[in-house]
């Protein structure tokens, strides 16, 4: 690590290629209206034996889900359970104060409440949601970023197909199916197999996580919708894809079949808490007053301006370790556009750099490849010595080291960082929602 400490002590600047004036921007604008009265608190579901999220629909909807634990999962058709539960998924869109946003899926769990992923929703000014052929305006009542999680109550009632949770965790092995909107197209399913239980949202994350693992398959716009088993109880909220960190750009490409759901273990308590007790100050209000929560799909500040010659990370997070964290990037990135690869190595934790195997394998990929510019958004200490980082990033590349040939490439990234030696350290970096990068010609 002495190479490292040396290297953050004397960094020199480097010159850069042309920098890039790029917008990433996302879709969909609607005004929030925050409904004026709640109503009546739902009630429990009438399964007796099934838990749910309550909702006074479950007594009086026709379109109440009438599949209860007696029916054998091997005698009922996929066919038949999606037929009966596809009116209860949503299009949940978004948008931030600065205008951009995204879309993902959503699921009724009660007449005015749907569920989705925290990422979806999370620094959020405006929601939208879309089901059973309505729009309905909804506000944040609910979030879990740890897990993933969140509930959206909505402006007025629907009577749409209100969601079963299952009572525990499926078993590995078992089958499982995704229904949601990837890539903003119309309401897909997908079914696969569940591959482990208990993962982290983080590589390499100590202790247990609370995430399903499957090869079902997913792709953004599916985050937020619901995993469910045969007989149509939700098992598991849709969360994220892992990325391999050791390709071009090194921020990762998609791997086949690592995907993941926060489990029904961790949403059915989340859910039963916010449905009862709503909370509120979790959108953020346009005025410079947040939920102290970064967005997470803002790519516009990470963008150099026209006449930016040199790499820059901009740093709008108030951590108190921020800028050391800032200044890891910024040699790490100068270090990349000098071809200092073994320096630009050291800037990984003793664990991926084992991983990665040696800077010269981990480097065939980044020969043409230049960091243009970084905004570190938010940092998040989950631990005395250890933080998530989020941030933008912008890289330029020759086409054939380029993701799917890209030549310049915008990322949105989650750092896990640690202190090693006194230095914050990069202990993986993986993408959230997004499975790869945005081609700046596509901003």
């Amino acid at each position: 690590m002495a190479r490292h400490r040396v290297a953050l002590l004397n960094m020199t600047r480097v010159a850069l290629v042309s920098a890039l004036a790029v917008s990433l921007t996302g879709c969909i604008v609607i005004q929030q209206q925050a409904p004026e009265n709640s109503g009546s608190k739902p009630s429990s579901s009438s399964a007796p034996t099934q838990s749910a999220v309550a909702s006074q629909a479950a007594k009086t909807s026709a379109k109440q889900s009438p599949l209860t634990q007696e029916n054998s999962a091997e005698n009922t058709s996929w066919e038949s359970t999606i037929a009966t539960v596809k009116g209860g998924v949503a299009k949940i869109s978004e948008v931030k104060c600065d205008g951009s946003g995204g879309n993902g899926t959503a699921f009724v769990i009660g007449e005015r409440f749907v569920m989705t992923a925290a990422h979806v929703v999370e620094g959020a000014s405006q929601i939208s949601v879309e089901v059973g052929g309505q729009t309905f305006e909804g506000v944040t009542v609910g979030l879990d970023t740890e897990n993933d999680l969140a509930v959206v109550r909505l402006d007025s009632r629907t009577n749409e197909y209100a969601f079963k949770f299952a009572d525990g965790d499926p078993a590995v092995g078992s089958e499982v199916a995704v229904i949601g909107y990837p890539l903003n197209e119309d309401l897909s399913f997908t079914k696969g197999t569940v591959s482990g239980l208990n993962r982290s949202m983080y590589p390499g994350e100590s202790g247990p996580g609370n995430f399903i693992q499957t090869d079902t398959s997913i792709n953004p716009g599916n985050s937020g919708g619901p995993m469910i088993n045969r007989r149509g109880e939700v098992v598991g909220v849709v969360s994220f894809s892992r990325l391999d960190p050791n390709q071009a750009g090194n921020v990762g490409t998609a791997t086949d079949g690592l995907n993941f759901a926060s489990g029904v273990s961790s949403a059915l308590p989340a859910a039963k808490k916010w449905v009862g007790s709503p909370e509120s100050g979790l959108m953020d209000t346009c005025d410079g007053v947040t939920n102290g929560s970064a967005s997470t799909d803002d790519y516009s500040e990470a963008m150099p301006d026209e006449d930016a010659g040199n790499f820059f990370v901009d740093n709008t997070s108030n951590h108190p370790e921020s800028e050391n964290i800032r200044s890891t990037f910024d040699f790490m990135g100068k270090s990349i556009n000098a071809g200092d690869y073994d320096s630009a190595f050291t800037a990984y934790s003793e664990s991926l750099r084992s991983k990665l195997g040696s800077a010269a394998k981990w480097s065939e990929g980044l020969k043409t490849t230049q960091w243009m510019a970084m905004q570190i958004f938010d940092v998040e200490s989950t631990s005395d010595s250890s933080a998530l980082v989020k941030a933008a990033l912008v890289t330029e590349q020759d086409s054939n080291d380029g993701y799917e040939g890209q030549t310049c490439s915008g990322w949105y990234m989650f750092y896990e960082m640690v202190v090693e030696d006194g230095y914050w350290l990069v202990d993986s970096a993986n993408t959230f929602e997004h499975r790869g990068p945005k081609a700046c010609s596509d901003l």
